[in-house]
């Protein structure tokens, strides 16, 4: 005799991911300038400024300097000028000019709406949305593969589970103009990470990162092998965004360095109303929460195999560096009009998709038992289907700044050597160097100090130019 045992899993994975990001090196200490890259965004708005298209077209000009790792600015009181700094890596992922100002303009509330009386302001993000039909249209289908009795049928429904979960999904691009290369990255970054998510990008191999999909199918093996009920939830949905860690600053009046910006991974369990609107339920699944955790914790090496998450740490880091300058007013104290910066220069057009289809996938696990009288077969299978904010606020309470006696005198310092390092007034990207070993060993210690009193030392990485 023989006898099968049919098991669908079915997990709606709707990734409505706003993103709030930073930064992708792992668990990294504060960065030590032994070297770096300075940018002058006084000579910057004058090169942009210039109707000498070979200046304008230089790289140094439109790829922001050669920063490949924006970390703060310093004030330069003498030119009137404010001075980007970062690290300077060639094989890093390209910065460009055209995103560091969306940052600022928005930062700057250049892009906020008006409605009657009231402003409204909107921190870069984006979102890509389903139409909320096909929720409903996957709810009836997800009835009829769990009542289907054959192999044959339950494949049939599952061929449909793919043609609707490609159904094309809106793109929103919220707080800058939305064909720009910055919404470009953001879009990108989300949508791909629904692979992510799903284990469709099966090519990523990061030792200790696993996708939602599999982390739900291993949690379900041992259970189904012996017999015994699941007792996970088996129809789940969340919604996924990156959302900023605890940012910390080193500030005074005049210099402001980016000591932590982490990127995390956050998701909410979500609920179909009647409708087939999705609805959070203030609440994470505990699997779609490990899978978070673990993303978080692989950030950095997810993004060394996959470029395009350095790409939307490297947005974030602009944005937090923007909304510092705005917050504490650093063009008032250097007394530097960016108006052609912020209002005039025309940034690219970079063209961004506003429907994109939704992407799914199918991981089956099958077990045979063999008995006296004959064999059982059972099979699983895991169908899935699947934004960006970027909301960094230094004025948040919960975003720490370090503005003691100690952390001026070393910030001090660090301005002190960009500003003496620099050719000339009219130099628009400079190196510079803590060049004697009590400088450097200054800089470090109190900066390991520093990270210990947080309690978030590792020794950092030399930066290379």
């Amino acid at each position: 005799m023989k006898r099968k045992m049919w098991l669908l899993l079915l997990i709606f994975l709707f990734l409505n991911c706003f993103s709030h990001a930073e930064k992708s090196k792992k668990n990294e200490g504060p960065s030590v300038f032994n070297q770096g890259r300075a940018l002058s965004l006084r000579v910057l708005q004058q090169r942009l400024q210039s109707s000498d298209p070979g200046i304008v077209s230089s790289e140094d000009v439109t790829r922001l300097g050669g920063i490949t790792r924006i970390c703060g600015y310093v004030v330069d009181d003498a030119t009137h000028d404010v001075i980007l700094v970062g690290d300077s890596d060639p094989s890093a992922p390209t910065l460009y000019t055209d995103d560091f100002i969306l940052a600022l303009r928005n930062a700057f509330h250049v892009y906020d709406e008006t409605e009657g009386n009231t402003r409204y302001y909107s921190y870069p993000g984006c979102s890509i949305d389903p139409d909320p039909a096909v929720f409903r249209s996957l709810q009836k289908l997800g009835d009829l593969i769990t009542s289907a009795s054959t192999t044959g049928g339950i494949e049939e429904h599952l061929e449909g589970w793919h043609n609707l979960c490609q159904e094309p999904q809106q793109v929103r691009v919220m707080g800058i103009p939305f064909d720009s290369r910055f919404g470009q990255i953001m879009v990108k970054a989300d949508y791909d990470m629904k692979t992510l998510v799903d284990g469709s990008d099966d090519s990523l191999n990061v030792p200790g990162f696993q996708s939602l999909t599999d982390l739900t199918l291993n949690a379900i093996k041992p259970a189904l092998i012996q017999e015994k009920p699941i007792t996970i939830p088996i129809s789940t949905m969340n919604r996924f965004w990156f959302y900023p860690g605890e940012n910390r600053y080193l500030t005074d009046e005049r210099t402001a360095i980016i000591e932590q910006c982490p990127v995390k991974l956050l998701s909410e369990e979500q609920y179909l109303e009647k409708s087939g609107n999705a609805r959070g339920t203030g609440r994470a699944d505990h699997l779609a929460q490990v899978f978070c955790d673990s993303f978080t914790a692989h950030y950095g090496d997810v993004a060394m195999k996959r470029p395009i998450y350095t790409e939307l740490e490297n947005l974030f880091r602009l944005v937090a560096v923007a909304k510092l300058m705005e917050h504490l007013d650093c063009m008032a104290v250097a007394g530097l009009n960016l108006d052609y910066l912020m209002r005039e220069y025309p940034v690219g057009v970079k063209e961004v998709n506003r429907t994109l289809p939704g992407r799914s996938n199918v991981k089956e696990f099958s077990h045979r038992k063999d008995y006296e009288d004959g064999y059982s077969e059972l099979h699983l299978w895991l169908p899935s289907c699947g934004g960006v904010s970027i909301e960094i606020d230094p004025k948040k309470k919960e975003k720490k700044y370090d503005e003691t006696i100690e952390a001026k005198k070393r910030l001090e310092l660090l301005r002190s050597k960009i500003i003496d390092d620099r050719p000339s007034e009219n130099e628009l990207k400079w190196n510079f160097t803590l060049e004697s070993k009590t400088e450097l060993e200054e800089w470090e210690n109190f900066l390991k100090a520093y990270a210990v009193l947080q309690g978030n030392w590792v020794k950092p990485a030399r930066n290379r130019d």
